[in-house]
């Protein structure tokens, strides 16, 4: 048999072979999304929503008119609007998680500060957004002892953390949306795992 003859059967092998793999792959993409409910892709988690730029956010205006989630879960989360509806509360068994309606675990701020207030940003993952209870993160805490002093300053210290996010994601969020909140200072929490 000729040497050209059998480098063609390999190379037409090699391509079918290829062609096979890459539908394979593509058809059980297809399946997985219809099928796996926890893909972000779907948009069934009451708390996180797909950005194509991130992979993942923090939902944004999270709840309808009556505070129920948009999205709710088998664990049926209990969600609560504020009247203005700004921001909401997801009631879990491990406690509430405040979301503003730009999809971070802080009150309702407005992007442009007041003349006395001296803005930081928090960003980072787990850290930084902290395990449920808002108040118990280490901005919120942060924020009460910086306002516990007496003067003409307001600090707010916004809470931009995502959980599992590494750092080029937190610059792509940075660039994206945390820079149009003016900060003074930003905070990055380097290390938290």
């Amino acid at each position: 048999m000729p040497k050209t003859n059998l480098l063609k059967k390999v190379f037409i092998s090699i391509f079918f072979i290829g062609v096979f793999l890459i539908s394979l792959e593509y058809f059980s993409g297809l399946l997985l999304l219809k099928y796996n409910r926890y893909d972000l892709r779907l948009n069934t988690n009451a708390l996180r929503e797909f950005d194509s730029n991130l992979n993942y956010h923090i939902r944004k205006n999270a709840f309808l008119p009556d505070g129920q989630p948009k999205f709710i879960t088998e664990s049926k989360l209990q969600g609560f609007l504020s009247y203005d509806q700004k921001e909401g509360l997801l009631r879990t068994s491990a406690g509430d998680i405040l979301i503003n309606k730009w999809g971070f675990r802080n009150p309702y701020f407005e992007k442009k500060t007041g003349n006395n207030a001296y803005r930081i940003i928090a960003v980072g993952d787990s850290t930084t957004a902290g395990n449920f209870e808002n108040e118990l993160t280490y901005p919120s805490i942060l924020q009460r002892m910086l306002n516990q002093n007496q003067n003409d300053v307001v600090y707010e210290v916004l809470n931009t953390g995502h959980w599992g996010y590494n750092s080029c994601q937190l610059k792509n969020l940075y660039k994206n949306e945390i820079s149009d909140f003016n900060p003074k200072l930003i905070r990055n929490f380097p290390y938290d795992h």
